[in-house]
Formats: C-alpha cells, sequence, structure tokens
C-alpha cells in the first residue's frame, strides 16, 4: 500500500487532525494548498533554489557560449554578400548581447544568494535565450545554412527544469515562450521557410504541453512529499487525541523557554492542569466519552495559549500543561481563573463528581533565576497537588507569585 494512502487510513474521520493532514484528505487536485499552508510550500519549494539557480545559470552561460562558438565555425563571414553580412552581424550582437546578460546573472547570483529578485532574473534569462535562440535559427535559415530546428523544442523543454517556479508559474513561462518564437518567425521569415518553421513552433507547444503534464505529476507527488512529511514531523511533535503538543515538544520547549527568559528577563510560567475525578468519569461514561472530554478541555486549554511563544501540552493522560512566556504573576492568575471559568462553562456533566460536573484543577509556578526544567516542573506539580487537596475546582499559586 502506498505510504500517503496508509497516512490517509490512519488520519480518516480524526477531527484533531494538523492543517497538513486536513490538507492531505481533501486533496489538492489543481495544485494549491489553504493560504498558510501555501506559503509555507512556497518557502520550502524555494529554500535550496539559489544552489540550484547558481547551477542552472552556469549550464545556460555555458550552452550558450557553445553556440556563439559554434557560429565562428560553421558561418564564413567571406563568402557572404552584403545583406548576408548584416544578417550576420545581427546574428553575433544577439550572441553577444545574450550571453553578456547571463554572464552578468551568473555573478550576480553568485554574490547576492539570498536575493529575492534571483529567480526574476533567471525568468528574463531563461526568456532572452528561447527567443535569442529562435532568432538564431531564423537568421540560419535566410543564410541557407542547415540548422536543427529541433532545438526549438529542446529550448521549451528546458522550460521545465526546477526552477523555483509552480507549474501554473511555468506553464505561463512556456506559454510567453512559444508565443515569442513564433513572433519572432513571423517577423523574419516568409514562404516556404516560415512554413517550415512554424511547424516546429507547433511542435514545440506540443513539448511544452506534454512536459506540462509531466510537471504537473512531479509538482503533485512533492506536495504531497511536502504535506507527508510535516504530518509526520507534527505528529513525532503533537498528542493524537487533543492536538496539543506532546510531553517530547513540551519538554523541549520549556528548556528553550527557560534560556530565552532568562537572557530577555522576561517571567515565565508553567500551569498544570489535573482533570478532576477523571478516572470515575470515565468508569461512569466510558473511554469514548472521556477523549471527548479531553478534546473539550484541550480546545480550551489551547485558546488560552494564544500568543506565539505560548505552549499548551498534554503530559499523558489526563495531565495537560500550558507554559506562559512574558506573562507576569498578576497576567498568569488572570489566565488561570479564565480557564477554569471556560472549563465549568463547558457544562460537562459528571454524575460522579462533587459539584456534578466536570472541572480541572491547576497549579501555577513561576521560573526563578537558577531553574532547571525539572525543578520548574516540580514545584508546579506540587501546587496542583495543593489544589486538590483543597477541594478540586481551584488554582494554585506560589505564595511570593499570588498578587496582592
Amino acid at each position: 500500500m502506498d505510504p500517503s494512502d496508509s497516512l490517509l487510513n490512519a488520519l480518516a474521520g480524526h477531527p484533531a487532525a494538523s492543517p497538513h493532514a486536513r490538507q492531505l484528505r481533501q486533496g489538492f487536485r489543481w495544485l494549491r494548498f489553504e493560504p498558510a499552508l501555501e506559503a509555507e510550500f512556497r518557502a520550502e519549494l524555494t529554500r535550496d533554489l539559489e544552489r540550484r539557480l547558481r547551477v542552472i545559470a552556469w549550464l545556460s552561460l555555458t550552452i550558450w557560449a557553445g553556440f556563439a562558438m559554434a557560429d565562428a565555425l560553421r558561418v564564413r563571414p567571406e563568402l557572404l554578400d552584403p545583406r548576408q553580412l548584416v544578417l550576420w552581424d545581427q546574428l553575433r550582437a544577439t550572441r553577444l548581447g545574450v550571453l553578456t546578460f547571463l554572464v552578468l546573472c551568473t555573478a550576480w547570483l553568485w554574490v547576492q544568494r539570498s536575493s529575492r529578485g534571483n529567480r526574476t532574473l533567471l525568468v528574463i534569462g531563461a526568456l532572452l535565450v528561447e527567443w535569442g535562440g529562435a532568432f538564431g535559427t531564423t537568421c540560419y535559415l535566410r543564410l541557407q545554412i542547415p540548422v536543427l530546428m529541433e532545438v526549438l523544442l529542446l529550448l521549451v523543454a528546458s522550460l521545465f527544469l526546477p526552477l523555483g517556479l509552480t507549474v501554473r508559474q511555468t506553464a505561463a513561462l512556456a506559454a510567453v515562450s512559444v508565443f515569442g518564437i513564433a513572433g519572432v518567425g513571423l517577423l523574419t521569415l516568409s514562404g516556404a521557410m516560415l512554413s517550415h518553421y512554424l511547424y516546429f513552433c507547433w511542435l514545440a507547444a506540443v513539448t511544452a504541453l506534454l512536459a506540462g503534464f509531466g510537471a504537473y505529476f512531479r509538482e503533485h507527488a512533492q506536495r504531497q512529499q511536502f504535506l507527508l512529511q510535516a504530518e509526520l514531523g507534527w505528529q513525532a511533535t503533537h498528542d493524537y487525541l487533543t492536538n496539543l503538543a506532546n510531553r517530547r515538544l513540551f519538554g523541549r520547549e520549556l528548556e528553550r523557554l527557560l534560556r530565552a527568559a532568562r537572557r530577555d528577563s522576561q517571567p515565565l510560567a508553567l500551569v498544570l492542569l489535573d482533570v478532576d475525578w477523571f478516572k470515575r468519569f470515565n468508569d461512569l461514561y466510558g473511554h469514548p466519552a472521556g477523549d471527548d472530554a479531553l478534546q473539550q478541555i484541550a480546545g480550551e486549554l489551547a485558546a488560552a495559549a494564544a500568543r506565539p511563544l505560548d505552549l499548551a501540552a498534554r503530559l499523558g493522560g489526563e495531565e495537560l500543561a500550558l507554559l506562559l512566556y512574558g506573562a507576569d504573576a498578576a497576567a498568569v492568575q488572570r489566565h488561570c481563573e479564565a480557564l477554569l471559568a471556560r472549563v465549568r462553562d463547558l457544562r460537562i456533566p459528571h454524575a460522579d463528581a462533587p459539584n456534578g460536573r466536570l472541572t480541572v484543577s491547576l497549579g501555577c509556578a513561576m521560573a526563578r533565576p537558577g531553574d532547571s526544567g525539572q525543578a520548574l516542573y516540580q514545584r508546579a506539580d506540587a501546587l496542583l497537588y495543593e489544589a486538590k487537596q483543597q477541594g478540586r475546582d481551584r488554582a494554585a499559586f506560589e505564595a511570593a507569585t499570588t498578587p496582592s
């Protein structure tokens, strides 16, 4: 079975799937993701673009220089009449002009490796090579020197190299190129030569169409691979049931945020959350109802982690955690009280709990200078135990951090 099919089957019906999994389920026949994912894919597409562009620029420069050398070997100016000499001068000027642009483009790509305009330069260079090559072909025809017209097909097919463009962009570039090649012939040829030339332009259009189909399937596979890899990475760091960060990601982020808090002199709070009387709830209502309840509570916890550096995590079973970066003790207490209220407002019935509904208890500890992740966790865990001992459905704070 295809790996993507296995993953899709595993994700079928899972309400807490990541954006990548949802996109896999929905499909992308038109090679377009949701806006946020599309931006992420475009960034991935261009990650190694600078290196590829430099290689393609060097290749284009080498091939074009080869064309210019072939001209010098094949054309004997002393045998040309005055009108043909004018045409010969035009051919040399075209070769030199495109060669100069390619040299400058290659040098620019080597120096400005991260410039956003690099891809634009390469597109301009590609069109110059296409149209310059077409003009060279018409010059050979008018000079009555044998020329391989199939070079037009190779020029068009080369546009579908991995230039960091999507299929839509490449198709537009190919269409402009083919129309330009045909236009060069219409402006410079006539009679039988024009008919012969336009026949190869038609073949070039067919080549672009066939290459476009190949590029479509290549990009489709590339997009699918992107989603699969991102989803596997997501699954490695997130809890499948609640879509919150898992213990592995929590531990990594806790240490990272502790370092950031020390460096930037910012407060950091760790809130541990435990669902009250959850074993009784599972025994009474069954594990599917318990899973649904955990998902609802996790949704409220995720909403509380609204800022970029905040993190909501499931540590295991009914134990959840919240990291709040840059929030002082007063703000953290407001966050915790609001979270308690939102869980109450879910009104999940629990007939075997003292107050008749499902609630949570919280333990909140503020990071201290020199704290390790384990030390901060142990203090928050002790406060969580204190909240439970005091009757549950409440938050416990360190005395030194409780606002007056």
